[in-house]
């Protein structure tokens, strides 16, 4: 059962721990982690799921600071290239996590802009808590 309560930009989803579980199972780098393990990732860092309005997720070209998943809704992707002739725009399947690989990769700047169409459901991990998963599990390495 969920509850919505509003913050901004963004909807918090009050979801019982069942409905949770069976979210966090979905999402990509989650898939491989057992229930004690994802009871422990629950209880440590609190994850929670927002709804959120239409917002940029993530902009072409900016720092990556934290790690995002988006659970369910549409997603928008756009490139433009560096002479800026050309956008491509793409719609993406849910659940998906935005380009992980900016939080430690070689390039720490997105290479696209993501957009959530309203309702999205939206879970944010900083790069601090992220750290801990990758001292702990190996999936997150």
């Amino acid at each position: 059962m969920e509850e919505e309560k509003e913050t901004g930009n963004m909807t918090l989803v009050e979801m019982n721990i069942s409905d949770k579980f069976q979210l966090l199972t979905r999402l990509p780098l989650m898939q491989g982690l057992g229930g004690k393990d994802l009871a422990y990732i629950e209880e440590t860092l609190g994850l929670h799921v927002n709804k959120c309005t239409a917002m940029p997720l993530a902009v072409q070209g900016d720092l990556c600071r934290d790690l995002t998943f988006v659970t369910d809704g549409l997603v928008t992707r756009e490139h433009d290239t560096e002479d800026g002739r050309i956008r491509t725009i793409s719609c993406l399947q849910t659940p998906m996590a935005i380009e992980p690989e900016c939080l430690y990769g070689i390039s720490c700047l997105y290479a696209a802009s993501y957009r959530a169409q309203p309702g999205a459901g939206i879970i944010r991990i900083g790069k601090r808590d992220v750290n801990m998963l990758v001292d702990r599990y190996e999936i997150f390495r």
